[in-house]
């Protein structure tokens, strides 16, 4: 019985292939495409919550292109300028990302991005 049905069910698919083949590959294209956007408004909501006072850090960049890389920095006098030119901000921290290179021996070499960040005042 239960073959019946799915002989029933199978028939109209093998059929029209293309259309089943189109309908599966969209299907497959919107439900990763969904994920991919559920991960990153996750993953945006999630950011700096951690701390007490989360809904009071801001972050304040500028997109910058080099050497075929974005990336999100700000200019050096910046901070500077934000403490002096706006009121009723806690704390102003610049950020500065480094990149570091250790020999690790002779032929190879290894290297670890870091992020350097001045004192919060």
């Amino acid at each position: 019985m239960i073959q019946s049905y799915l002989k029933t069910a199978v028939r109209p698919l093998w059929k029209h292939r293309g259309t089943t083949a189109i309908n599966g590959i969209g299907l497959a294209v919107g439900l990763a495409v969904a994920l991919l956007v559920l991960l990153f408004v996750r993953q945006q909501l999630r950011t700096d919550r951690f701390h007490s006072d989360s809904e009071k850090i801001h972050r304040v960049t500028a997109q910058v292109q080099s050497e075929g890389y974005h990336h999100a920095t700000a200019p050096q006098p910046l901070p500077t300028a934000l403490r002096e030119s706006v009121s009723g901000l806690d704390a102003v921290a610049s950020l500065d990302p480094d990149e570091e290179s250790f020999i690790v021996d002779e032929n190879e070499s290894l290297t670890v991005e870091t992020i350097e960040t001045s004192d919060a005042f």
